[in-house]
């Protein structure tokens, strides 16, 4: 498989994961402008994958339960 068709396929990938990819340009253009180094770049990766991994079981335990945090049980 050639360079290209594969980044033809990685794009492709990206683009099926119903994440809207303008909005996430952007997102990450304006962390960029935070980044000056190494360490910079690995406390905002920490960081999302500690804010994803949250909400994640935050939404989970939601579908769990059934009803939001802090919503009473009806």
């Amino acid at each position: 498989m050639s360079n290209t068709t594969l980044r033809k396929n990685q794009k492709n990938q990206l683009n099926n994961t119903g994440i809207n990819q303008q909005k996430l340009r952007a997102f990450a253009g304006e962390l960029a402008k935070d980044i000056h180094t190494q360490d910079d770049l690995a406390k905002l990766s920490a960081s999302l994958v500690k804010m994803t991994i949250e909400a994640a079981l935050g939404a989970e335990m939601e579908h769990h339960l059934g009803y939001a945090k802090h919503e009473q049980n009806t």
